[in-house]
């Protein structure tokens, strides 16, 4: 049990609350089975700078936002080497001979929590909240620490971004070669070189969707939403006192899956025998003090 536990912590908050390991072989259910009544109880030894993927880099916020907003893709940690797998995405990606473009799928049927700012409607991820996304990333005006995502490698980023420079004002709304939406659930993305990294650029936690509304609903006067996340992952935050408590509670319209992945070394195969078919997330409740 200690090696479990050891190992576990090592994954980080998201894996212990069962929100991250998602791939396109895992069954989903229409919503959350997290029980209420169980609570993870964890501290964070360094105080938390707040929610908004495109204004954090730290460690802890990182590790909250990682149960708030999704990626298109995410590791599957027991795989030894650890492997790339689907998380919002329906597949891996299909890359051109030339490593040059991406044509990325989504799944249908992934809805943002819950908000005043939807007017009573489910608001379903698009392709398109992945190009405001990353586009915002790259917005000068915001001096994302995360910037260096994207900065670069979209093609015909360069021409947007000299534009926002001398007009001060970045149009979110000008098309972009290199970020494409062919449909609402296809997402072609063009880069200005080879790089057979990209992919794994595309899980880090910063790439995690936002809805452009809640974005222009909450945002403070630098552009950022610090203290309203509203994310499409497995919970939504509840309360939060800056640098002393945060609690997160379940997203009770996120779509569940089955655990089911497979061991690699002997100390996995206590993981799987503990986790193996289990409907995630399991736990109500992520109450963290700092």
């Amino acid at each position: 049990m200690r090696d479990l536990n050891q190992k576990l912590k090592r994954w980080g908050l998201g894996i212990l609350a069962g929100s991250i390991l998602l791939s396109s072989s895992v069954s989903s259910f229409a919503q959350s089975p997290a029980d209420p009544k169980k609570v993870l109880r964890y501290v964070f030894p360094v105080a938390e700078t707040g929610f908004d993927p495109a204004g954090v880099h730290d460690l802890y916020s990182a590790h909250v936002n990682g149960s708030i907003f999704e990626t298109l893709f995410t590791y599957d940690y027991l795989a030894s080497p650890a492997k790339l797998v689907p998380r919002t995405a329906a597949a891996l990606p299909e890359v051109s001979p030339d490593g040059l473009t991406y044509t990325i799928r989504l799944q249908k049927g992934i809805y943002f929590a819950a908000d005043p700012v939807f007017k009573g409607k489910k608001r379903e991820l698009t392709s398109a909240d992945y190009v405001y996304t990353f586009k915002r990333l790259l917005d000068p005006s915001l001096h994302s620490p995360n910037s260096w995502l994207f900065d670069g490698r979209i093609l015909g980023m360069e021409a947007l971004l000299k534009q926002a420079k001398k007009t001060g004002k970045f149009n979110y709304d000008q098309s972009v070669a290199g970020l494409q939406t062919p449909d609402r659930y296809t997402l072609v993305i063009r880069l200005t070189s080879p790089d057979q990294n990209f992919p794994m650029l595309l899980a880090h936690q910063p790439a995690g969707a936002v809805a452009r509304e809640v974005i222009e609903k909450y945002r403070d006067k630098a552009g950022f939403v610090m203290g309203h996340p509203i994310g499409t992952g497995p919970y939504m935050l509840s309360r939060w006192t800056p640098g002393s408590r945060i609690i997160l509670k379940a997203n009770p319209d996120f779509r569940s899956f089955v655990w089911n992945f497979k061991a690699s070394t002997p100390e996995d195969q206590k993981i799987v025998k503990a986790m193996q078919g289990k409907k995630m997330p399991q736990i109500g409740e992520i109450d963290i003090q700092v």
